[in-house]
C-alpha cells in the first residue's frame, strides 16, 4: 500500500490565485487548463503527469462561475480520457471562503477511505479464490500425472527404427574424428536417441554425446559414458524431459577419446550429404523415441541419463526391457515374452527357482522397485514370485545358475493362487551405488510339477529413487 500518498485538489487556472494561500495541511493544489479541449495539469514546480492526477485527485474546487464552467468542461474530457467519473466538485464561497476547503474535503476522504477498504477486502477475497483455483489446478495436474503412470502412458513411444545394413563400412568414431548426424524428423517431443555400437575397442575411453538444435544453436543435452559401461549393441541416450513444441532440426554430436577407434553401425545410403553421418555415405542406425512435448517421463531402464544438475528419480522397466531378458533356465520354452499381455512369463517347474536376468536395468540411486505379478491361468499350482538384484560382476556364465544375492537385495517371496494379481515390492536400505542386474524369479510352492508349465507373469516395473513417494 502507498504510504506517501498526497491527495490532490483540482483548481481551474483562473481560480488558482484565490486558493494559493489557503491550502489545507496534507493537500496539494493542482491547476488545470483547457485549450481547445486539450487538458494540461501543473503544480507549483511545473507540469504533472495526467496519470498521477487521475490516481490521486479527490476533488475539483472553484470560487467563481467561470471556474464552475471550466470544471464542467473538465468532467466531459475526464470521462472520455480516463473512462471514469471525475472527482466531486466543491464550490467555495461566502464567509468561510477558500479556507473552508478542509471541512468540505473531510467527507470526501472518508468515503474514499471506505471505498478503498471495500476494494481491499474484495481484492483479498479474489486473491483467496485465485489461490484456491491454483491449488485445484495443481491437484488436477498431479492426478493427471498419476493417471498417465497408472495407464502406462508414462513410457516413451518409439517413433523411428533405422536398422543396420550389413556389408556397409562402419562409421568410425576416433579420438580426433567426431561424428555428426542430423536426426530424421523434427525435434517436437523427442525424448531418446539410440545408436548401435558395431565394434567396441579393447582399450579404455569415454563416449560423449550432445544434442543441439540447428536453427537456434542451443545445446539441449549432454551425455558421457565410460568404456566400462559400454557394450556392443544399442546405446540409448535419454533426455530427462522431452523437447518442447518449437519445431527445430535436432543434430547429434558424438566424440570418443580412446586410443583405438569405436565403430558405429550404418543404416541406409542417403543421397543428401547433409543427412549422412560424418565420414560416411549412410545414415547411422538409429532408434528414436518421443513423449509429450516438454513433459518429463520416467527414464527407461536401458537409457543413459543426461548430465544435469538434477539426478534421475524415476525409471520405467517396460516391455522393451522385459523382451530383452536373458533366460537363465536350461529349457528355452520356460521363458517367453507375451506380446498381447505385455508381460514376461517365467514358468516354474519345481521348488528350485526359474529365473531371468534383465541386464543393467537397476541404476545408481535406486531405492524401490515395484511391479505387477500374476499367474495367468484359471487352474493350477500356487506360485511364488521374487525380485533380486546383483552387480554385473556376479553374473554366472553357466546357464541355470543364479548368483549369490547379498542380504537386503531380494524381495519377499509372494505366493499367489492361479489368476490372482499382486504388486511385488523390493525396498533397499540404501540407494544403489552401482549399476546392477535385475533377476525375476518364480518357483512352485509344492514339489509336484503340473502337467504343463504355468505362465507366471512379470509385468512392467517402476523404479524410484530416494525421496520419491510411491
Amino acid at each position: 500500500m502507498q504510504t506517501d500518498w498526497v491527495p490532490l485538489c483540482l483548481v481551474p487556472q483562473k481560480d488558482m490565485a484565490s486558493f494559493a494561500a489557503f491550502v489545507p495541511d496534507g493537500y496539494k493544489l493542482i491547476s488545470f487548463e483547457l485549450e481547445k479541449d486539450k487538458l494540461t495539469f501543473a503544480d507549483a514546480d511545473g507540469g504533472i503527469d495526467a496519470d498521477v492526477v487521475f490516481r490521486d485527485a479527490v476533488a475539483g474546487c472553484h470560487t467563481s462561475p467561470k471556474g464552475q464552467a471550466e470544471l464542467a468542461r473538465l468532467a466531459k474530457i475526464w470521462t472520455a480520457r480516463f473512462g471514469a467519473l471525475p472527482p466531486p466538485v466543491i464550490a467555495l464561497g461566502g464567509a468561510s471562503g477558500p479556507d473552508g476547503l478542509a471541512a468540505h474535503l473531510l467527507p470526501v476522504l472518508v468515503q474514499a477511505w471506505r471505498d478503498a477498504q471495500a476494494r481491499s477486502v474484495g481484492g483479498m477475497r479474489e486473491l483467496a479464490v485465485l489461490r484456491g483455483s491454483f491449488e485445484q489446478s495443481q491437484t488436477a495436474f498431479a492426478k493427471l500425472e498419476a493417471f498417465l503412470y497408472q495407464t502406462g502412458r508414462a513410457e516413451r513411444t518409439q517413433s523411428l527404427a533405422l536398422r543396420q545394413v550389413l556389408g556397409r563400412d562402419a562409421v568410425v568414431l576416433a579420438k580426433d574424428v567426431s561424428v555428426e548426424q542430423r536426426l530424421p524428423g523434427e525435434s517436437v517431443g523427442l525424448s531418446d536417441i539410440a545408436v548401435l555400437i558395431d565394434e567396441l575397442p579393447a582399450g579404455g575411453g569415454t563416449l560423449t554425446a550432445r544434442l543441439e538444435l540447428l536453427e537456434s544453436s542451443e545445446v539441449v543435452a549432454h551425455w558421457a559414458i565410460a568404456a566400462a559401461d559400454l557394450a556392443k549393441g544399442w546405446v540409448r541416450f535419454s533426455l530427462s524431459r522431452a523437447l518442447g513444441p518449437d519445431a527445430q532440426t535436432p543434430v547429434l554430436h558424438l566424440d570418443w577419446d580412446g586410443l583405438e577407434p569405436l565403430n558405429l553401425a550404418p543404416s541406409f545410403h542417403h543421397p543428401d550429404p547433409r543427412f549422412r553421418a560424418t565420414g560416411s555415405h549412410a545414415v547411422l542406425a538409429l532408434n528414436l523415441w518421443r513423449y509429450l512435448p516438454d513433459a518429463a517421463a520416467p527414464l527407461p531402464a536401458e537409457g543413459v541419463a543426461q548430465i544435469s544438475g538434477m539426478p534421475a528419480e524415476r525409471w520405467k522397466i517396460g516391455p522393451a526391457a522385459l523382451r530383452a531378458a536373458v533366460n537363465l533356465a536350461q529349457d528355452d520354452s520356460l521363458v517367453e515374452f507375451i506380446d498381447w499381455r505385455k508381460a514376461l512369463a517365467v514358468r516354474p517347474v519345481g521348488q528350485t527357482a526359474t529365473g531371468v536376468r534383465l541386464d543393467g536395468v537397476a541404476r545408481p540411486g535406486l531405492l524401490h522397485l515395484c511391479g505387477g505379478v500374476k499367474t495367468e491361468a484359471q487352474h493350477g499350482p500356487d506360485v511364488e514370485f521374487c525380485y533380486a538384484l546383483a552387480p554385473r560382476k556376479k553374473r554366472r556364465a553357466q546357464r541355470g545358475k543364479l548368483p549369490d544375492f547379498a542380504a537386503g537385495m531380494t524381495s519377499e517371496w509372494v505366493r499367489l493362487r492361479p489368476n490372482e494379481w499382486a504388486d511385488l515390492h523390493l525396498f533397499l536400505a540404501e540407494p544403489l551405488e552401482e549399476v546392477c542386474d535385475l533377476y525375476l524369479l518364480s518357483r512352485l510352492v509344492d514339489e509336484t510339477a503340473p502337467e504343463a508349465p504355468v505362465d507366471a507373469c512379470f509385468y512392467p516395473l517402476d523404479g524410484q529413487a530416494q525421496g520419491i513417494r510411491s
